[in-house]
Parts: C-alpha cells; structure tokens; sequence
C-alpha cells in the first residue's frame, strides 16, 4: 500500500500525489477545507472519486446559497426559495472578507443580485451608503437609516434587490414608476384587481415581473444620482421593499453575486423542501 500525500502551496492549492508507481498521476485540486487525506495508490475509481470531489469543490467555491427571507421580491421569487448565487460574475473574490481581485465585469440593470447594505453593517455611516447625496435625504430616509442601522452586526445582513441604476444614473422614482436618465421604464399590464397589480417592467433586453399595491402607497418620491462604483436597487415588490429608495446605494465592494437559478423551495423547518419551483430567474 502507497500512502497519498496533499501538499499546499501558497495559493492555497493542494496537490494530490504518490510515490512512483506505473500509471499514477499527479493532481492538483482548487483551494478547499485543508482536509489531509490517507488513501491507496491511485485506482481508476479512485481518480473518478477525486475528479467528482473536484467538480463539487469547484461548484460550491464560485456558487453560494442564499434563502429569500420575505416577500419584498414577489411575485417571482417568494419566501423560502432557495437561490444560486455566482459569487465569481462581476470579478474573483478573496473569500475571506468579500475583496475583489481580479474584476471581470459589472451588475447590468435588471440583474437580480445579493449584497450587504450599508446600515445593515456596524463599522459603516450614513454616508457611506449616500456618498455625494446627504443633502438631499429626506427626514423619512434618515429615520428609516437610523432605525435599521439600530440592528445592525459586524458582518451585515445580505439582502437580494434587483439593479435598477448604474453609476451616473439619474432615477427619478414618481406615482408608482421609475424613470431613468429621463426614460420611463415601460410595463405591461399582466393581471390586476381592487388592491394589486402585475405588470412586466422592461429594462433594456431585461423583463421580468413586478408587484405594486392599489391600497398602500408609500411616500418615497425622490430624484438620485448615482454615484461611482454604486447601484440603484429596488424590490420587485414595490410597495413592500425596503431598498436603495429608504436607505441609500449599494457599494460595488458590498455584492456577493448575481443570483441566477432557484434550486430549492423550503418555507419551514416542519415543511418538506420542494423543487417544483426549480427555474432561472428572470
């Protein structure tokens, strides 16, 4: 019997090797939990272990979970829908405190994305998520700041919004709709009765599903300008979203990814999972 030995390099990569014998070979595997492992000489179930180990480790390092919380982006993604989120879309991640290394790219309007607001983080202010915008805070905007930056923690909350301003946007948000750059985004109406509707919002080559209520309107009338490096983002569940219209922008450093699929749907602990929810998002 040949023991398997891992070495690490400074990367974090460890490679999988053996002591000289005919047919064996030497594999190098992505960063992971540093686990050391003893094992025979390589056999062909062996490698086919060790390559199906690798194609998970790979999955599970640029894909995270995330679970919908609430119901602030209904009607498309509802409360205990599990999402994939690609950490790696906008540019390779440290894993250790979020900092991008390498960008490759940045959050399109009409993307949906996770992140971690501003007041939801205790080492930020104010002004971090309103960089060149505190004079134009409404006194219901700093409330609302303040009383959700009370229950605030080191890491943050994350949230998921969908993007709807870029840097250098003007949004304009007035009776129930969003203008951008002085552009009316377009919707269609799907369905509607006495308290609700569902439209279809069009931003660009982007359309997905949006909720708003016909009973409860919130004052949240204002003009922004996006600043550098930030994002405009909002519920698809208007009237019940607490976004960048209550507590300010979303710092390009601060996003996790893009959500791209629901894979799982498990409302509570005495509920079964389900996966007849299993769909990209739009």
């Amino acid at each position: 019997m040949a023991n398997i030995v891992l070495t690490g390099d400074t990367s974090g990569a460890i490679t999988v090797a053996a002591p000289a014998v005919a047919g064996t070979n030497t594999i190098t595997l992505p960063a992971s939990t540093g686990t050391i492992l003893t094992n025979t000489a390589p056999k062909a179930g062996n490698i086919l272990q060790v390559l199906q180990s690798v194609k998970t480790d790979t999955f599970t390092t640029t894909n995270t979970a995330f679970q919908i919380p609430s119901g602030s982006m209904l009607p498309q993604l509802e409360v205990g829908d599990f999402l994939v989120v690609n950490k790696f879309s906008y540019g390779l991640k440290n894993p250790i405190g979020n900092k991008t290394i390498f960008p490759i790219g940045s959050p399109k309007r009409g993307e949906v994305i996770v992140f971690t607001p501003k007041h939801s983080i205790c080492s930020s202010n104010i002004s971090d998520a309103y960089p060149d915008n505190l004079d134009k805070l409404t006194n219901l905007q700093l409330f609302t700041w303040q009383r959700l930056f009370d229950n605030c923690s080191s890491l943050g909350v994350k949230y998921v919004k969908r993007v709807i301003g870029l840097p250098g946007d003007e949004i304009i948000y007035k009776n129930g709709s969003f203008s951008i750059n002085g552009a009316p985004l377009r919707k269609e109406l799907i369905e509607g009765n006495s308290n609700e509707l569902i439209l279809r919002e069009f931003q660009n080559t982007k359309n997905y599903l949006i909720k708003q209520s016909l009973s409860e309107k919130r004052d949240l009338e204002n003009i922004w300008i996006v600043p550098e490096d930030y994002y405009f983002v909002a519920g698809d569940n208007r009237d019940n979203s607490l976004d960048s219209r209550s507590w300010g922008f979303v710092s390009k450093k601060d996003i996790t990814g893009k959500a791209n699929f629901i894979w799982m749907h498990w409302e509570c602990l005495g509920c079964f999972p389900q996966f007849s929810r299993n769909k990209f998002i739009e």
